[in-house]
């Protein structure tokens, strides 16, 4: 018994209208509509969208001249507007439509151009849905490996946007693969994978078809309990959805399996129920012959089975099914030899040999070449995700992020930054006696306990020099607390790092801080560093400089800023105001800046150093 196959959606940035059809477009009226909205290129592009919902919903309904037709003119409107992206969504449902009248060389042209349309705009989610596209179109050409490849690509992208529906698509084709190579371990474990993310989800359509997929695998590994358990789940939901094809398909396989396990009365229900049912899907039709001549076999009734199976045969020559050729030419045989035809026995025989030597042939090189593929797309994945580890290592993780997903982050300006630096008091003094190791498990030591504040504080750790930490805080959407107010928090956490010296002597850092407006991004190629620069940076640097130990000197600007926040955070009963004080140190010559108004920073109730 062969297994089911299932197809995702590969149409992702239009929602496709199941109630409109290509019927409900008057060609006519559009054309007139055209005429009238020549030279404004925003009524053309609505209309262009208008025509590829109705091809897609077209497709839907198998009308497969009519889908191209409408995608042709939306093609020819968004092309005369200039529409890059219209152009593109023209292209790949043009590519769809044609793969799907098998015209596959026409329909690779088209989808390769959307992806190429796709990559230079840098659209993440368009490519995504081109590659499955492709990879869609690869499979039903018999290029397995090509297909594994693309459909990777297309998860790698899915998972990095986080994107769960399409990464359950993308699992759900590369289990269809992996089914086509013979590989039934692999797609098994897929199609669960899938079911998982759709059950996460709650979408019933993609629940209910990776049952299916997961029970006639199991029916094809004749794992009858296992495979009946599914299936049953898959037929109560379908029906309970009004999912009729997907009901259809559940029914049919339950029918094999009641014949599997000899529960013949059974499996003829199943198929009784079916009888009437007109099914366009080939496999499945395909299947619900076989299921019927092995149910009249199971009651002796010979000459019945071989002429449903003859039938069928013809649809599988046509369809050019080598799977289903050799299966239903075996079974010809064995019946062909129980009616004692001896012409046709040899006449299936040579058929079944010739067929199943393609099939194996076929299967055993896709097998070692899928073998050689998944290879290189781990080898990459190894490849790429030890890059992402250095990347994550050596960036803030949210600038690691942006890289990944190919954003440009040489350098980003931001109108209000809080600047941080913290220094070792004393720190050559007290290292000049101890050892190389000493000093770096100790530096270690600290600036670890400062990420673990960054992580909390929302921070973004710049780098350290030495026994220099730099730290910044950046407007973010993920608090609502002001950049200020983070890193004053922060400051006033590090004071409390609780290490010593080897001698038992207290360890004393000395802050500084300023705001204002900051450049930040990524230096260089080869050996990536993240900065952060400007005038607010240098501020920050010399408040450092010119502190004490134990204490967080701030400028006059931080100091407001943070009086400001420190008021807008109250909630009416004063709690906001006292959080943090402010110290006025007065005016100070500050190198490079002249004099400036300076302040200490601390919490309320801790004694100064």
């Amino acid at each position: 018994m062969l297994s089911l196959t299932t197809t995702s959606d590969p149409q992702a940035d239009i929602p496709l209208e199941a109630q409109m059809s290509s019927a409900e477009i008057d060609l006519g009226s559009i054309e007139a509509e055209i005429a009238v909205a020549e030279g404004d290129p925003n009524t053309l592009d609505a209309i262009a969208t208008r025509l590829i919902l109705a091809a897609r919903a077209s497709l839907g309904h198998d009308d497969m001249s009519a889908a191209l037709h409408l995608c042709d003119r939306a093609l020819q409107i968004s092309s005369a507007t200039a529409n890059v992206k219209g152009i593109a969504v023209a292209r790949s449902t043009m590519g769809i439509a044609l793969a799907s009248a098998g015209s596959f060389p026409e329909a690779l042209e088209h989808m390769t151009a959307a992806l190429q349309t796709a990559q230079e705009l840098g659209e993440d989610e368009r490519i995504a849905a081109e590659l499955h596209n492709i990879a869609r179109l690869f499979e039903q050409t018999g290029d397995l490996p090509a297909a594994l490849e693309y459909l990777h690509r297309a998860f790698e992208i899915n998972v990095r946007r986080g994107n769960t529906e399409w990464q359950a698509h993308n699992l759900s084709a590369l289990a269809t693969v992996h089914q086509q190579s013979g590989d039934d371990g692999a797609s098994l474990d897929l199609f669960k994978r899938a079911r998982e993310l759709y059950h996460q989800r709650n979408d019933v359509v993609g629940i209910t078809k990776m049952d299916l997929n997961i029970g006639a695998t199991l029916l094809r590994l004749e794992q009858f309990d296992k495979a009946h358990a599914v299936l049953e789940e898959a037929l109560r939901t379908a029906e309970s959805a009004g999912l009729h094809a997907l009901h259809l398909h559940a029914t049919v396989h339950l029918g094999a399996i009641h014949l599997g396990i000899g529960n013949i009365d059974a499996a003829q229900a199943c198929l009784n129920s079916v009888a009437d049912v007109d099914i366009a899907d080939p496999q499945m039709y395909l299947l619900k012959c076989e299921l019927d001549a092995n149910i009249r076999l199971a009651r002796n009734d010979v000459d019945g089975a071989y002429d449903v199976l003859i039938t069928a045969l013809e649809e599988a020559v046509q369809q050019s099914r080598t799977a289903f050729v050799a299966s239903f030419h075996e079974q010809c045989r064995e019946l062909a030899k129980r009616r004692g035809d001896f012409e046709g026995y040899v006449r299936h025989n040579d058929e079944f040999m010739k067929a199943n030597d393609v099939l194996r042939g076929r299967q055993t090189t896709t097998r070692l070449v899928m073998h050689a593929k998944q290879r290189e797309i781990d080898d990459l994945q190894q490849h790429r995700e030890r890059e992402r580890a250095i990347l994550f290592a050596t960036l803030p993780k949210q600038v690691a992020d942006r890289i990944i997903r190919g954003e440009d982050v040489s350098g980003d300006d931001h109108d209000n930054a809080a600047v941080l630096f913290c220094d070792i008091v004393g720190f050559t003094t007290q290292t000049a006696a101890l050892g190389s190791t000493i000093v770096t498990a100790l530096l270690g030591q600290l600036f670890a306990s400062f990420d673990t504040l960054c992580e909390r504080y929302a921070i973004t750790k710049v780098k350290t020099i030495g026994d220099a930490y730099m730290a910044v805080a950046f407007s973010t959407n993920d608090t609502d607390d002001s950049p200020s107010r983070r890193i004053a928090a922060f400051s006033l956490a590090m004071l409390d790092h609780g290490l010593t010296w080897p001698s038992g002597e207290p360890l004393h850092i000395r802050i500084g801080i300023h705001c204002g407006p900051v450049t930040a991004g990524v230096i260089g190629t080869e050996r990536l560093q993240y900065d952060v620069w400007g005038d607010t940076v240098n501020v920050a640097s010399r408040m450092e400089s010119s502190g004490e130990k134990g204490r967080i000197h701030v400028s006059a600007a931080f100091a407001t800023e943070l009086d400001l926040e420190s008021r807008s955070n109250d909630k009416g009963d004063g709690s906001g105001l006292h959080e943090f004080l402010i110290e006025e140190r007065g005016t100070i010559d500050v190198k490079g800046k002249g004099s400036m108004v300076t302040c200490w920073l601390r919490e309320a109730g801790r004694p100064t150093s």
